[in-house]
């Protein structure tokens, strides 16, 4: 035999081939890939905020037209009472200087408003006022700053008046709503399928680890990015955007919407249990159409239908998907990583290590596992931990014992083979011995089992969710949609989420049987004889 055959990149290479060629990894793939999409893209795909809206907010600019003056007498205030109190106890300076500071950014922030009222010569005063007033509290003239802020007050008035004179002026303003209120972590989500779809790319150029860390780390600084260019949510593009554009508060001259305008949590009482629109069952009659969204007669207006609050059901499948993809994957990861590393000690070490933690897996296994997790969900409180890290912490506090049993088995073989007995002979650290001969050669049952946990865990928390124990309302999951609607007369609501939940499963477990068979030396690759 030749000794590249045993090359540990041969190896990797050969049963990654093996994994690739293989019917169900390919389909468990794809299935995964395109959940998980779907999953990440929820944000862009189903949203009652539009990508560009080009509009001017009068009730916005009316209700800081009206709160400037307020505004510039409670700073004025404060700042003769850091004047009188200048000479007082460490912490009255310190109290009365953070009362300055709020004021000054909400009467700034006011100021910004009104910018767009085409005001931007009048505030011009104002935003100077304010700079030289924030100079004198800074270099702790508190005489001068008392007098600036009280030509501050006049000015604010003054202003007032001249835009109360005309309260229909106001300027067009392009903002981008939908990316504005999006955090990092939703706009680094939304890029992680482009970064994966790369990283295969470059893959055999790079190598496969280099790829993944280079393409996640494009796809963090491009979220860093893309959330500091999309700035604050403005102050004209409120989230109920269609309520206000209803009550003419704001005035639209150009909006683009997502494919989905409806946010997962946006309620219509007129479409209460409305099934979907494409077999022509809506009723008509009790419905008008609000901003933005499709037309009454459309077979796109709700594609899934709509629930008991009358929420669109298929954006609530798409955020859906959120929840119960990411529990699933990070409640795998976690106890795979548990359940490696003590069963790698329990194999290599022996001994009293090894029956410590046998019996703590016996212990274990002695409960059933989901009653230990209704009952750790039920117990827990939702105001300290969250739903959702609460799911993922208690799964795999109970579901690690099946891949401990299997790398104590594996590890149990890896630490009589003579490389490790070698190593130990030579006089290395246990600890080294078990980081770099032992647990890299006992791994290949965690990565069986990651598969089995993963669907398992979406499984889990399907349940919980079902049965009322999952994510807090009104954040969807999938279980969560199949427990509102249990009839036949609601089908439509509760068939694709339970359809979801399926796929999903039923994609990891191929994915995790194709591993098996890539890991098995014994089995022979299909197309092959």
């Amino acid at each position: 035999m030749s000794t590249d055959a045993l090359r540990p990149e041969k190896a990797t290479d050969s049963r990654a081939a093996r994994f690739l060629a293989q019917r169900g990894a390919c389909v468990g793939a794809w299935i995964l890939a395109f959940l998980g999409t779907l999953a990440a893209w929820a944000p862009f795909l189903a949203n009652d905020r539009p990508y560009v809206l080009v509009a001017t907010d009068h009730g916005e600019i009316d209700r800081a037209r009206r709160e400037l003056v307020p505004l510039a007498e409670s700073l004025a205030r404060a700042v003769h009472a850091l004047d009188a109190d200048g000479s007082a106890s460490a912490r009255s300076p310190r109290v009365l200087r953070d009362a300055v500071d709020r004021e000054l950014r909400a009467l700034e922030q006011r100021i910004g408003v009104l910018d767009a009222a085409d005001g931007v010569a009048a505030t011009a005063r104002l935003r100077g006022a304010l700079r030289e007033l924030q100079a004198r509290v800074d270099e702790r003239v508190a005489i001068t700053a008392a007098t600036v802020a009280d030509a501050l007050v006049e000015d604010t008035r003054s202003v007032r008046d001249e835009l109360a004179a005309d309260p229909a002026r106001g300027a067009q303003r392009r903002s981008f709503p939908l990316f504005a209120a999006l955090d990092a972590v939703d706009v680094f989500v939304a890029l992680l399928p482009i970064a994966a779809l790369v990283a295969w790319m470059v893959r055999r150029r790079f190598g496969a680890l280099r790829a993944v860390i280079a393409a996640a780390a494009c796809a963090l600084a491009l979220a860093g990015v893309v959330r500091l260019a999309s700035g604050p949510s403005p102050t004209h593009a409120p989230s109920h955007l269609k309520a206000a554009v209803a009550r003419g508060t704001v005035e639209v001259r150009g909006v683009f919407f997502p494919p989905i305008p409806y946010g997962f949590a946006e309620t219509n009482l007129a479409e209460v249990w409305c099934p979907p629109t494409w077999l022509g069952e809506h009723a008509q009659s009790a419905i008008a159409a609000r901003f933005g969204e499709p037309s009454v007669d459309s077979p796109w207006r709700h594609l899934l239908g709509t629930d008991a609050l009358g929420r669109d059901v298929a954006a609530r499948v798409l955020w859906g998907g959120r929840v119960s993809l990411a529990i699933g994957l990070a409640a795998a990861l976690l106890l795979s990583v548990i359940g490696t590393l003590l069963g790698a000690a329990a194999g290599f070490a022996g001994g009293r290590v090894d029956a410590s933690i046998s019996r703590v897996i016996e212990v274990v296994l002695c409960f059933p596992a989901f009653f230990l997790v209704l009952c750790a969900i039920a117990w827990s409180d939702p105001d300290v931990v969250p739903v959702p890290i609460a799911i993922v912490l208690v799964i795999a506090a109970v579901g690690w014992t099946t891949t401990a049993r299997l790398v104590r088995a594996e590890a149990l073989r890896v630490a009589q083979s003579e490389h490790v007995m070698a190593a130990r002979a030579l006089g290395l650290h246990p600890l080294r011995v078990l980081l770099r001969h032992v647990l890299p050669n006992s791994i290949g049952p965690a990565l069986i089992a990651f598969g089995f946990a993963a669907g398992g865990a979406i499984s889990v928390e399907s349940s919980l969710a079902f049965l009322g124990l999952g994510a807090q309302v009104p954040i969807p999951s999938w279980g969560g949609l199949v427990g509102e609607a249990r009839g036949a007369d609601q089908a439509w609501a509760w068939i694709t989420p339970g359809f979801c939940v399926f796929l999903a499963v039923f994609a990891w477990v191929l994915v995790a049987e194709a591993v098996r068979e890539a890991l098995d030396p014994r089995a022979v690759p299909e197309g092959t004889t």
